[in-house]
């Protein structure tokens, strides 16, 4: 007979002051956890904090967290949501201290820290049936990077060791050569570039380690661009085209007795394909889109894995979520033209950043139109 533990008593969301542990601030909240919060890696309070979500907040450093966690410890295991790449390695490396305590995401069966590794996700990834693009592991400054196909895409191979803007398309030879000397000493999983149709996430959350999985729809995104991991999307009902690829991201995630909150990236390529780019393992920063959808996976995530018997979350209306300030750039920079900018405007039905529930971080719509107002001169200034 399973041990129920009300969440209530403590829930830990830790991450930086970002959408992603934003949106788990909200979900937890609206369902009346309020969380105590662990901002990392900021020195100074940050507009996350003003979240009226929060039951108690403190900023550390990544080093500090686990020993103060083990200072929170109480009789009874409470619960932690991660929301940032680094703090899911901590979690990992340091399971064996904290498991006694906590519900952490993991898995008892493999490193997820290990997991992460670009390549040997994609080895993985492979064993599993995935379709993957063609990928090559090559340190920067080595220079035999012959028979690499190209265009072909850049990324770390750990996530936790680069950026996002060292994910980067590369045409030909000469500017592969020229990216690899500019990052010295970096590893990085080099992939053909595929021709695509349309990029799209499997948004979910596993319990008992892979043995129940939910996954209630789909986010295609919309305006894909380097330099983010977020994007204006549309979240949906699963259609019948996704079958084959919804049932090997379960078998994946049950092979690899994952328990967590996570996301699973795809990439739907001209020619019918769908190609696996990567599995995040903690919550993703456009979680939010499947909450307003009306199923709060973070919620579910907590309770079912304390014990509590709930219904499979489902979702009952389609979302279209603008990550406003990063649509702002893409229109500052003129990636999307003003009449995109405003249809997507119109479309939208949520925001990352702003909510009319929860609105202090942001200052309500404040300051949306603040950047909105400088993005306008801007452009009208070139």
């Amino acid at each position: 007979m399973k041990t129920i533990v009300d969440p209530l008593t403590e829930v830990f969301v830790i991450g930086g002051s970002h959408q992603n542990a934003l949106g788990v601030l909200r979900a937890l909240g609206r369902k009346g956890i309020r969380p105590f919060f662990i901002l990392v890696g900021n020195k100074k309070k940050a507009s996350i904090c003003r979240s009226r979500y929060i039951k108690r907040w403190v900023i550390k450093e990544f080093d500090e967290v686990v020993p103060f966690l083990l200072e929170q410890k109480k009789g009874w295991k409470q619960v932690i949501i991660a929301c940032h790449d680094r703090i899911v390695e901590i979690l990992d490396e340091s399971k064996k201290v904290l498991n006694p305590f906590y519900i952490i995401p993991g898995s008892s069966r493999i490193s997820i820290k290990e997991l992460m590794n670009k390549q040997i996700m994609t080895e993985t990834a492979i064993k599993n049936g995935f379709t993957v693009p063609r990928s090559y592991l090559v340190t920067s400054g080595i220079t035999n990077i012959y028979g690499i196909p190209f265009p072909c895409i850049t990324k770390p191979v750990l996530s936790t060791a680069g950026t996002k803007h060292e994910i980067v398309v590369c045409q030909n030879l000469d500017e592969l050569s020229e990216f690899l000397k500019k990052n010295p000493g970096h590893t990085y999983q080099i992939q053909k570039f595929i021709d695509v149709d349309f990029e799209f996430q499997l948004i979910g959350a596993s319990c008992f380690q892979g043995e129940k999985i939910i996954i209630p729809g789909v986010s295609e995104i919309l305006h894909p661009y380097n330099g983010s991991n977020t994007h204006f999307l549309h979240y949906r009902q699963l259609t019948e085209d996704l079958k084959s690829t919804l049932s090997l991201t379960f078998k994946y995630i049950k092979e690899i007795g994952y328990s967590g909150l996570f996301s699973v990236e795809f990439l739907r390529g001209k020619d019918g394909n769908d190609y696996f780019l990567e599995m995040n393992f903690r919550n993703d920063g456009n979680t939010i889109s499947v909450t307003n959808a009306g199923a709060n996976l973070p919620y579910w995530w907590v309770m079912t894995s304390t014990g509590h018997d709930l219904n499979d979350p489902e979702i009952d209306h389609e979302e279209f979520v603008m990550p406003e300030y990063n649509e702002l750039k893409l229109w500052k920079h003129g990636v999307i033209t003003t009449e995109e900018f405003f249809n997507d405007l119109k479309k939208t039905t949520s925001f990352t950043k702003y909510a009319s529930d929860d609105k202090w971080p942001t200052y309500g719509k404040t300051v949306f139109y603040v950047k909105f107002l400088l993005t306008s001169i801007g452009r009208l200034l070139k």
